[in-house]
């Protein structure tokens, strides 16, 4: 009988560990598939400012649409933070909008900046000196800066 409780407590221990990591694993999963999309979507807007020397009311607005359909995907991403419509503070730099209110002249830069801010929930093994049971969920907030810098290629009249 003494063999079966030892069997018992060594599976009990060894799911809980496989738990964790399953968890974890899904939660980096999560925040690589939307860091992947959001590259993907940072080619289209690099194109964009290029060719126009701004971001365009018309690719604002999709590009909106794509950001929110992939934080409707996704069980980790909290919201995103741009420059698309006005200044954005991140880490104390200040970038400047590439709205159409901020057209470039050709030769000059502008920077894409999109703030992905997660919020992923991780269930941890019982700690000392708590009464939450065997197990607790923690909320763990972190985030994720994407730059670029692109060249106004457009000569303006």
């Amino acid at each position: 009988m003494h063999k079966m409780v030892g069997v018992v407590f060594k599976v009990l221990a060894i799911s809980l560990v496989l738990m964790f990591m399953m968890n974890v694993s899904i939660v980096v999963i999560d925040t690589l598939t939307v860091y992947n999309r959001v590259q993907s979507l940072m080619g289209i807007l690099q194109k964009e400012v290029v060719n126009n020397n701004c971001l365009r009311d018309g690719a604002k607005q999709y590009m909106k649409d794509k950001l929110e359909s992939i934080k409707k995907g996704s069980d980790v991403v909290k919201d995103f933070e741009t420059n698309f419509d006005s200044q954005l503070v991140v880490d104390g730099v200040t970038y400047d909008s590439i709205g159409e209110s901020n057209v470039k002249n050709y030769g000059e830069t502008l920077d894409i900046v999109i703030k992905i801010n997660f919020s992923a929930n991780v269930f941890f093994p019982y700690q000392k000196g708590t009464d939450s049971g065997m197990v607790r969920s923690t909320t763990v907030n972190y985030s994720l800066t994407m730059k670029d810098t692109v060249p106004a290629l457009r000569y303006l009249k």
